[in-house]
């Protein structure tokens, strides 16, 4: 975990939440910030962090408004997101669209419980109840109730996060992706 991390994430926090993602409207940031507020109904002390690149202005003032400014931290653009990961509890992505997700395949391999949009590639990548949990896009309500859970159960953040890193080595490797291709240029070609 780089330095200076556990100074931005304190050991008592209730929950340690992480978004990575460009901060731009499709990421829907703000509902991870809205469910937060209500997550910090029954446990005070829940922190998230917010890592990526663009204007943080409107989600500091959203937080403001919420009361929320000492518990949102805002990372900016990092280059060592895979070294900060281990330090979170929980990933979280909030996108209203979303492709194949590096950031979801990231949460895995680091071995955090996921919460995220059920859209795009994400149930591709997350199996709800078993890899992570999924919620529809844009319902704080249904994503707050999925991170209370995971602050109630801390057993179920463990399974949730082994199970991920178990499916990252299993279907997402690269040795996994090459034997795919082979697969199908073998297909293609009949040449083995």
């Amino acid at each position: 975990v780089p330095p200076g991390i556990e100074s931005l994430l304190p050991a008592d926090a209730g929950l340690r939440l992480v978004l990575v993602a460009n901060i731009r409207p499709i990421k829907r940031i703000q509902d991870a910030i809205h469910a937060l507020a209500r997550l910090r109904e029954s446990s005070p002390d829940c922190v998230l962090c917010i890592v990526g690149d663009g204007s943080q202005d409107e989600l500091r003032a959203l937080c403001a408004g919420l009361g929320l400014s000492g518990h949102v931290r805002f990372l900016g653009p990092r280059t060592d997101v895979h070294a900060l990961l281990p330090a979170f509890d929980v990933g979280l992505l909030c996108s209203e669209s979303e492709g194949f997700s590096n950031t979801l395949i990231e949460y895995l391999q680091a071995g955090l419980a996921v919460v995220c949009s059920d859209v795009g590639g994400n149930p591709e990548i997350i199996e709800h109840g078993v890899t992570g949990l999924l919620y529809p896009a844009g319902d704080t309500e249904v994503l707050a109730t999925n991170l209370r859970r995971l602050l109630a159960d801390p057993a179920m953040r463990e399974k949730l996060g082994q199970a991920g890193r178990e499916c990252v080595r299993a279907r997402f490797s690269i040795a996994q992706m090459v034997e795919r291709y082979q697969h199908i240029y073998t297909g293609i070609t009949g040449v083995a």
